[in-house]
């Protein structure tokens, strides 16, 4: 066999304008790829490629919430767009059946969107978002796709990587780094004309913020589509489940001084378990 070298280039002009504050910006965002075949089933692949991650609407509404007279929540109508540039460099082998692509990766955040907790007296909280000065991210990951079945679509990843945060931009002393890792499954089952079963694990070890860590937790997701009746019924459910581990810990800044607290709760306000079903009639054309 002849081996062959591909290369992929792409340049991206992306302009925008913010929702709530006047504020336009214009960037190039580069990416390119290089690969190389050393063999009928193995690959090299290097890349490059720069990216944007904008605030959300929830993330720049200025209103405080005080519902919890403890911990007030707010946007933050000055948030910058997130830079990132990502290098990568990954090794793929073919099997009959699978597909094996480890890697290593490196990413620079320059303005990360990130959430800060500051203590507005002895006792309140307000948990707001901002922009960290920069991030780095370093690691290595194994991904893993196969079918061991016609009818069932497995795959997988695992990394473990350390993230470097910089929020000096903040506060003096907000920095912080160390090591952790993630992994995730998702499965998929497709029995046509009977029904069509997904289901995803997250798990996310000990995450480095610039005030502190957020400890472990992990997510399971599944779909259910049944086709009891072709053509004319289908019936949808949905089910979610949060699991967190131990209480999400903070180090929160206050000033000179430093408190150390320990929370329980999740990193976002959705329920620890949810379902939902949906049924639909497809009723004949008149």
């Amino acid at each position: 066999f002849k081996q062959k070298t591909a290369y992929e280039i792409r340049l991206s002009l992306v302009g925008s304008e913010m929702c709530i504050r006047d504020s336009s910006y214009f960037d190039l965002f580069p990416s390119a790829s290089l690969s190389q075949k050393l063999g009928l089933t193995e690959e090299i692949q290097v890349s490059y490629s720069r990216r944007i991650s904008r605030p959300a609407l929830q993330q720049l509404n200025p209103f405080v919430n005080t519902s919890d007279p403890l911990n007030y929540f707010s946007g933050n109508e000055n948030l910058k767009p997130e830079y990132i540039d990502s290098y990568e460099l990954n090794f793929l082998k073919y099997f009959k059946t699978v597909t094996v692509n480890p890697g290593i990766f490196y990413r620079h955040s320059k303005d990360q969107l990130a959430r800060s907790r500051v203590l507005i007296d002895s006792n309140t909280t307000l948990t707001t978002f901002t922009n960290y000065g920069t991030t780095k991210t370093y690691g290595a990951e194994l991904i893993v796709n196969g079918s061991p079945f016609e009818f069932w679509n497995l795959n997988g990843s695992a990394s473990y990587f350390n993230t470097d945060v910089n929020a000096e931009n903040l506060q003096q002393g907000f920095v912080n780094d160390g090591y952790t890792w993630s992994g995730k499954i998702n499965s998929s089952m497709r029995f046509p004309g009977i029904v069509d079963v997904m289901m995803s694990y997250f798990y996310s070890g000990r995450l480095v913020v610039a005030q502190g860590e957020l400890s472990p937790f992990q997510s399971f997701d599944i779909s259910l589509n049944e086709f009891s009746l072709p053509g004319k019924k289908e019936i949808c459910s949905r089910g979610k489940s949060r699991m967190s581990g131990c209480p999400t810990k903070y180090s929160l800044f206050s000033g000179p001084q430093t408190l150390e607290s320990e929370l329980t709760g999740r990193l976002s306000p959705m329920t620890k378990n949810s379902s939902s079903l949906r049924v639909t009639f497809l009723l004949p054309s008149l």
